[in-house]
C-alpha cells in the first residue's frame, strides 16, 4: 500500500460469514472446508491489496466478529456490521463508518478472487481514478466484481444478480462519468465446481490453489471427474 498521497484510495472488502458461504460448493466441500476456502481467498485478496501501489487502506466489513483478529493481522481494518444487514446495506454502513479525508475514493472489491494480482489492482485504479465511477464485471459479464467510487456512497450499490447491468443503469441515470475495465483476475470469482476445475488447471500457485488441489487429491481420482460428479 502507498502512503502520504494527495488523493487517497480506500479499499473495502465485504465478507460473508465463512461458515455460511459458498453453498454452491456443498456437494464438493464440507462446511468446514468451505469456510477454510473462504478465509484463504480473503487472505489472498488482503495480501494482494497490501502489495498494490495505488491502495492507501483496506477495510473488511462482515457480520462475523470471529474474523477480526485475522483481518487485523493482515494490516486491514475490521468493521462489524452488527446484525446481518446483507451485502449492500453493509457496504453503505462501512462507507459511512470510514473516516475518509477530502479527496478520498473507495474501491469495493469482492473477497473471493483467487487469481487477483497487485498489478491488476493498480491497472484498474489508474485507469478509472479520473472518472467518477469505475466498474469491472465478473467473468460472465453479469456481476460486478470491483466498483470504484470517486467519493464514498456516490451511488447505492446493488450487488447481487445482474448487478453489472443494474449498476450501469444507476450510473447513467445520474449522468456520471464512468469507465468499464475487464480484467481476468478481478473477473474470476470462485463460485461453483466449474470455477474449481479452472483454478486447478490454471498456472496459479498460491494458498488458495494449493488448498483446492490438495482437497481434490484426497479423493484419489482425477480432478475433472471429481468436479464433474459434483454437479
Amino acid at each position: 500500500m502507498r502512503k502520504n498521497r494527495a488523493h487517497l484510495i480506500h479499499a473495502i472488502v465485504p465478507l460473508h460469514v465463512p461458515k455460511q458461504s459458498k453453498v454452491r460448493l456443498s456437494k464438493t466441500f464440507s462446511q468446514e472446508e468451505r469456510a477454510r476456502l473462504t478465509l484463504l481467498m480473503l487472505d489472498h485478496v488482503l495480501l494482494t491489496l497490501n502489495k498494490a501501489k495505488t491502495i492507501d487502506s483496506v477495510t473488511v466489513v462482515s457480520a462475523d466478529r470471529n474474523v477480526r483478529r485475522e483481518v487485523e493481522k493482515k494490516g486491514a481494518r475490521f468493521i462489524w456490521e452488527g446484525r446481518k444487514r446483507g451485502l449492500n446495506p453493509a457496504l453503505t454502513y462501512a462507507q459511512r463508518r470510514l473516516k475518509t479525508e477530502a479527496n478520498s475514493s473507495v474501491l469495493i472489491l469482492h473477497s473471493d478472487l483467487p487469481t487477483l494480482r497487485p498489478l491488476e489492482v493498480d491497472s484498474f485504479v489508474r485507469a478509472v481514478r479520473d472518472y467518477e465511477i469505475g466498474i469491472a464485471p465478473s467473468k460472465d459479464g453479469t456481476g460486478t466484481n470491483a466498483l470504484f467510487l470517486e467519493s464514498p456512497n456516490l451511488i447505492s450499490t446493488v450487488f447481487g444478480r445482474e448487478s453489472f447491468r443494474k449498476h450501469l443503469r444507476l450510473i447513467r441515470k445520474k449522468s456520471l462519468r464512468y469507465k468499464i475495465m475487464k480484467l481476468q483476475g478481478i473477473g474470476f470469482d470462485l463460485d461453483n465446481t466449474s470455477d474449481l476445475q479452472k483454478l486447478i488447471q490454471s498456472h496459479t500457485h498460491n494458498d488458495v490453489s494449493r488448498f483446492v488441489r490438495k482437497q481434490d487429491q484426497k479423493m484419489n481420482r482425477p480432478s475433472s471427474r471429481r468436479f464433474r460428479d459434483s454437479f
